[in-house]
């Protein structure tokens, strides 16, 4: 660099200032606005009182309702009830193919060579 570069350079420098004093890591990222799975959760945690005096959330209003939906004979209800409560069910998968070429004999690879039109002594 040529020494006229340097001094615009070193002049400039100290006025650069990307942040405001007492903010070193700058504004950072803005707030996120609230989104309708927010205002649902709200809503739902509020309290009402039932006809009979009792105070609720809107969630348990909702819960006691799937609730004699379930019992009253409502599959959905009921799976649905369930799932939330406890977790869906894993559901195991079994293959019988080999994951890969290191898992399988050398006989099994001489198999699956073949069925593709590979002569396995070709390779060997």
């Amino acid at each position: 660099m040529s020494d006229e570069i340097v001094k615009n350079v070193k002049k400039t420098r100290g006025k650069l200032k990307p942040f405001l004093p007492g903010n070193p890591g700058g504004p950072g990222r803005p707030r996120k606005e609230d989104t309708m799975s927010d205002c649902i959760r709200e809503y739902l945690a509020g309290e009402v009182k039932t006809e009979n005096g009792e105070k609720l959330t809107r969630t348990q209003i909702l819960v006691r309702g799937m609730y004699k939906k379930a019992i009253n004979g409502d599959p959905s209800m009921t799976r649905e009830l369930l799932d939330r409560g406890f977790g869906k069910v894993a559901q195991k998968i079994e293959t019988t193919k080999k994951e890969s070429f290191y898992d399988m004999s050398e006989e099994e690879i001489d198999a699956y060579l073949t069925e593709y039109g590979i002569d396995p002594k070709s390779i060997k």
